[in-house]
């Protein structure tokens, strides 16, 4: 979910290139097998994919251990995202 905000935000605000890294096994396989997506989120998923298609995007995976400032930058997001 955190990275379909992360997308979604991006997109509202223009910016062009985005660059994800996330500890996420999962959240990184989706971008190359959508099958993987739960139910719930293929529909903000699929929107989230074509709106990419206007942006210069990059996600990379980082284990947990040297994630400690994406984690907090994360978890400041939402709860930006939770107060609108």
């Amino acid at each position: 979910m955190r990275v379909i905000l992360a997308i979604e935000i991006a997109y509202d605000k223009n910016w062009n290139y985005l660059w994800i890294e996330t500890d996420s096994k999962w959240a990184s396989m989706a971008f190359k097998s959508h099958n993987i997506v739960p139910w719930k989120l293929k529909n903000r998923w699929q929107n989230c994919v074509v709106k990419l298609e206007s942006m210069h995007f990059m996600i990379t995976r980082i284990y947990r251990e040297g994630n400690h400032c994406v984690d907090k930058l994360a978890n400041f997001v939402v709860c930006l995202w939770n107060d609108i």
